[in-house]
């Protein structure tokens, strides 16, 4: 968590045999928008499951800030 509120995800390596996922701490349903930073690559739209996580899927050694969208 960063001071801002935002959150920074980073994947560093495949898991092959088991889904990456973030527990967020929101409600299911909240929708969060993961920008990249440093890399020409669009934002992204992530919503959390009904357990409070999200897949993790995004591109190999790109940080992202994860922000809640706002209503």
């Amino acid at each position: 968590p960063q001071p801002d509120g935002s959150t920074l995800l980073y994947r560093c390596h495949e898991e092959p045999y088991a889904d990456v996922r973030w527990a967020t701490g929101f409600p299911a349903g909240t929708r969060l928008t993961a920008t990249p930073l440093g890399a020409d690559l669009p934002s992204r739209t992530l919503v959390v499951e009904i357990d409070g996580c999200v897949p993790v899927d995004t591109a190999l050694g790109i940080a992202y800030r994860v922000r809640r969208e706002e209503a």
